[in-house]
C-alpha cells in the first residue's frame, strides 16, 4: 500500500488506490500528477519541506494510529538518498544520476531531484522495487546492501529509518523537472538479517560499556524517536553533545534532521529550539556554580 502525507507534522494518511504492485502505483502517481513548484534559497527549501507531499509504501496495522516502526508490518519499497555528506565534494547531478544508473541499471528503480537538488550540488531520491513486502530487519540489510555499491560520503543514511516518509518529486526551478523510470529492471533481491555470531566477553564489545553517544546514535537510527518522549531525548541528547564539545552549529543541525526525519510525528522546530535554548541555560548555570 501507498499511503500519502500532505506535510511532516501530521498523523493523517491515506492509502492510494492500488494500481498493481506498490512501485507501479507510486509510478502511476508521478505520471499523472503535477509537481509542486518551489522557489527560494536553501534555508527557504528546508521551511518549504513542512508542507509538501509525501509517501510511505509498506503495510500500517493502524492507519488512524500512524507512522511508527511499531505499527509498520512491513516495507514495499526500498528508498535510498544521494548527496554529498559532511566534508565531501558537490557531486554534480548529472554526474551522480549517471553513477545511480551504472549501480542500479538491471533493476526497477525511480529517481528524482529532492527539494535542494541543484546543477553543481546533486541531491537525489531513489526507489526501488523489492520482490515481495520486507520486515524492518530485512529493508535495514537491504538498504544497507544497496549503499554498499557507491562510495559512502553520498550516501545519506537518514533514508533508513524503517517508519521514515519520503517526499514527491518537486520543481525547484533550478533545473528542468525530470523522473528517472527505469521499469525494465528486475526487483532488487531482499537481504535477509543475518543475526550475529555471539560475540567473546570482551570489555569493549560489551553493550554496558558502550559510551553516550553511540548509545545515542543507535537510538536515533535503530530504533527512531517515538511521541511521548520526545522532549525528553532532546534534553538527554543535546546534554551529551554539549558535553562531548560537540560545535554548537553542529549540534542545532544534527537535531534538526533527528527531528525531521526520526521523530513520529515530526517534531516541530519552535519546540526543538526551546528545548535546546533551555539545556544551553541550564549548562551555563552549572558553569557559572562551578567556577
Amino acid at each position: 500500500m501507498i499511503y500519502i502525507s500532505k506535510g511532516l507534522n501530521t498523523k493523517e494518511l491515506t492509502p492510494l488506490n492500488q494500481q498493481g504492485t506498490d512501485f507501479n502505483t507510486l509510478k502511476a502517481l508521478l505520471n499523472s500528477s503535477t509537481p509542486m513548484k518551489v522557489q527560494g534559497e536553501d534555508t527557504e527549501l528546508e521551511e518549504i519541506k513542512k508542507g509538501m507531499t509525501y509517501f510511505l509504501g509498506g503495510t500500517l496495522r493502524n492507519i488512524s494510529k500512524g507512522r511508527n516502526n511499531a505499527n509498520l508490518v512491513n516495507r514495499t519499497l526500498i528508498t535510498l538518498d544521494f548527496e554529498a555528506q559532511a566534508n565531501a565534494k558537490p557531486m554534480p547531478y548529472e554526474d551522480m544520476l549517471k553513477m545511480i544508473h551504472e549501480k542500479l541499471s538491471d533493476y526497477q528503480y525511480m529517481a528524482w531531484g529532492t527539494i535542494r537538488n541543484s546543477p553543481n550540488s546533486g541531491r537525489i531520491r531513489v526507489v526501488l522495487a523489492p520482490p515481495s513486502p520486507m520486515t524492518q530487519a530485512e529493508t535495514q540489510a537491504t538498504t544497507q546492501q544497496v549503499y554498499s555499491l557507491f562510495p559512502s560520503e553520498y550516501c545519506d543514511q537518514s533514508a533508513s529509518t524503517y517508519s521514515q516518509l519520503q517526499g514527491l518529486p518537486v520543481d525547484n526551478g533550478r533545473l528542468p523537472y525530470e523522473v528517472v523510470i527505469n521499469d525494465t529492471g528486475k526487483p532488487y533481491p531482499i537481504i535477509a538479517d543475518k543475526k550475529q555470531e555471539p560475540t567473546p566477553p570482551m570489555k569493549s564489545f560489551n553493550p554496558q560499556s558502550k559510551g553516550r553517544i553511540p548509545k545515542l546514535l543507535d537510538q536515533v537510527y535503530m530504533e527512531g524517536i517515538q511521541e511521548p518522549g520526545r522532549n525528553v531525548f532532546f534534553t538527554q541528547a543535546v546534554g551529551i553533545l554539549i558535553k562531548a564539545n560537540v560545535n554548537a552549529h553542529a549540534i542545532y543541525n544534527l537535531c534538526v534532521d533527528w527531528a525531521d526525519n526520526h521523530c513520529t510525528p515530526p517534531f516541530p522546530h519552535n519546540e526543538l529550539v526551546n528545548v535546546i535554548n533551555s539545556v544551553v541555560r541550564a549548562e551555563e548555570r552549572k558553569q557559572r556554580k562551578g567556577a
